[in-house]
């Protein structure tokens, strides 16, 4: 585990204060059939993704309000995205239920999702058009009892491969 960072460039302590784990680049076959099982849910390519990540977060811990796509015409845009593109899909699992707090609120449209266990939450961070979709700024709002642990994989505009499972 390492201190949760961000894209953009900002302090990220006082905007992110998870941990996280490149789960992607243990060589375990669980996290392989994991990182597998999720790609085939969506019908894309391994090829297509980042490698999967985990995060935990401790009582007080957070995310604020974010987007996961790479905001076009910046800086952040032309480190991140130059290579695989854009973010297309974000899949995220809940690994287990938090007694109290740690929801995931979506601000834009008003949606709150409660950590449960075995819960994936999927959204798509772009429209047809490529465009980003600003309806997915999300929040992993604290945690205030016990701790949430989440599994988090995304997926690109650009791939190595074919993009679809046949």
């Amino acid at each position: 585990m390492r201190p949760s960072t961000i894209t953009a460039g900002a302090d990220h302590s006082l905007f992110r204060t998870s941990s996280t784990c490149d789960l992607g680049l243990l060589e375990h076959p669980l996290i392989k059939d994991v990182d597998l099982k999720i790609a085939k849910t969506l019908g894309m390519q391994l090829g297509w993704s980042e490698t999967i990540q985990g995060q935990k977060y401790d009582v007080s811990q957070e995310f604020k309000a974010h987007t996961d796509y790479f905001e076009p015409n910046s800086k952040e845009f032309e480190t991140y995205a130059a290579k695989m593109g854009q973010r297309t899909w974000t899949f995220m699992v809940y690994l287990n239920s938090t007694p109290k707090g740690g929801e995931t609120h979506f601000t834009e449209i008003d949606e709150v999702f409660t950590p449960q266990r075995g819960t994936a939450v999927i959204w798509n961070n772009l429209f047809a058009d490529g465009k980003p979709n600003r309806a997915t700024m999300h929040h992993g709002c604290p945690v205030h009892e016990g701790e949430k642990y989440i599994i988090t994989k995304w997926f690109r505009d650009k791939g190595q491969g074919p993009m679809l499972f046949k």
